[in-house]
């Protein structure tokens, strides 16, 4: 009697999958420049094409100098504060649920609430007298309340007004002629603005 033998040896087999990879999202539209507030936060939606299979994102951000501007999320919306004025870049990056990653990334410019400048400062002594002329314009990069706007030579102020509101790009232009007995504090002209930022 013949006995027919057989040999079974492992075999593995080895399944791969084809897919195709991630799809990386991109930005509903092209990110726009911030301008941010020394010391005061601004909000900055964000936005993510849907793309591929994923179905949610998670997202992270950076600044490229935190000296300048420093940034926070949560949800989709950006807290951007300005540190000092500036420019700096701010990166999201965008990661889909299916593995896809894709970065938006926004110019910041950061201005201090409120700007200006003095453009004439003269002192000029005639006839036993100080004739003292200022010239020059503020203006505010945010919307102030309680403002109160002064201009001096030295330690003398020449000039106080109490201006109360100040919206976002008004803006303050004064020229001042006027005599004095003495000047203190030498004939250099300065403007300050005490204020307080309104609420949103």
């Amino acid at each position: 009697m013949n006995r027919l033998l057989t040999y079974l040896t492992p075999t593995t087999l080895v399944l791969t999958a084809c897919g195709e990879d991630p799809v990386a999202p991109e930005p509903c539209a092209p990110p726009d420049t911030i301008e941010a507030i020394v010391g005061h936060p601004v909000r900055q939606a964000v936005c993510f094409a849907t793309s591929g299979d994923a179905v949610s994102y998670q997202y992270q951000v950076t600044s490229s100098d935190t000296g300048v501007v420093t940034v926070t999320i949560a949800d989709t919306t950006l807290t951007v504060t300005g540190q000092s004025e500036g420019t700096a870049r701010i990166t999201v990056t965008a990661t889909g649920s299916d593995g896809g990653e894709g970065t938006a990334i926004y110019p910041v410019v950061v201005k201090l609430p409120w700007e200006g400048e003095i453009t004439e400062c003269v002192a000029e002594f005639l006839g036993g007298n100080w004739l003292v002329v200022v010239a020059g314009w503020a203006r505010a990069n945010i919307s102030l309340v309680n403002v109160v706007h002064g201009v001096y030579m030295g330690d003398l102020l020449l000039q106080e007004d109490d201006i109360g509101k100040l919206n976002e790009d008004d803006r303050i232009d004064f020229g001042i002629s006027t005599w004095v007995e003495e000047l203190s504090g030498g004939d250099e002209c300065r403007q300050t603005l005490e204020y307080e930022v309104a609420e949103e």
